[in-house]
């Protein structure tokens, strides 16, 4: 008898059982639809993304950006530390001032050690080259000089001297805007905090764009 009460049960309601199956189905496959629309998303934004480190090119007494990533990136934000100094340079700034403060640091911090080559840095002038600038895949772009006459008979390990005190944080962008990542050398521990936002609607690496 209680079978019976519950076919009759279901015989009289099958219809809104029918509808809320239908409507759990509906649900399972929007989320299933999102999420593999999310999965594209990071995938593309993978696929653009630009991975950026901080190479020291000894042979040519310069600091450079290497490109190794899957897509171009643009080069908007340095930051520069010297023991307790920093500097910050962007679009609006002037970098040929930036540089030769820099380079006066890093002379006053060589000079403890090594006072003849803080000496010789003092009367030489370093510079920026293409210090924002964009990047290719693969490009390998200089972005800080020391000067050469620095080097003229200097000892081998010169080069090496003088960016061991210097400490770098490099920001880019991809060519949308949308996937951002930094690039870092040296120990200076406030370049661990996010880059600046170069313009909307870029966030660097929210976690809700992986899910």
């Amino acid at each position: 008898m209680r079978k019976s009460s519950q076919w009759v049960w279901l015989k009289e309601n099958w219809e809104p059982i029918t509808a809320l199956c239908a409507l759990f189905i509906a649900a399972l496959s929007l989320i299933f639809t999102w999420a593999g629309h999310r999965e594209i998303e990071r995938a593309n934004r993978l696929a653009r993304a630009p991975l950026v480190r901080i190479v020291h090119d000894v042979e040519n007494h310069l600091i450079a950006i290497e490109n190794l990533g899957f897509g171009p990136g643009k080069i908007y934000h340095l930051d520069f530390a010297v023991g307790d100094f920093t500097w910050s340079l962007d679009e609006t700034d002037q970098p040929h001032l930036i540089a030769s403060e820099i380079s006066d640091a890093v002379g006053a911090a060589l000079y403890e050690t090594a006072p003849e080559l803080a000496d010789r840095l003092f009367e030489t002038q370093a510079s920026f080259t293409q210090p924002l600038s964009i990047l290719k895949v693969g490009d390998v772009v200089p972005i800080f000089r020391f000067s050469s006459d620095f080097f003229n008979d200097a000892p081998p390990d010169a080069f090496r001297s003088l960016y061991s005190y210097l400490s770098i944080r490099a920001c880019v962008v991809d060519m949308l805007g949308e996937t951002g990542g930094r690039a870092l050398s040296g120990a200076n521990r406030d370049f661990s905090v996010p880059c600046p936002e170069p313009f909307a609607p870029y966030q660097e690496d929210p976690w809700w764009r992986f899910w």
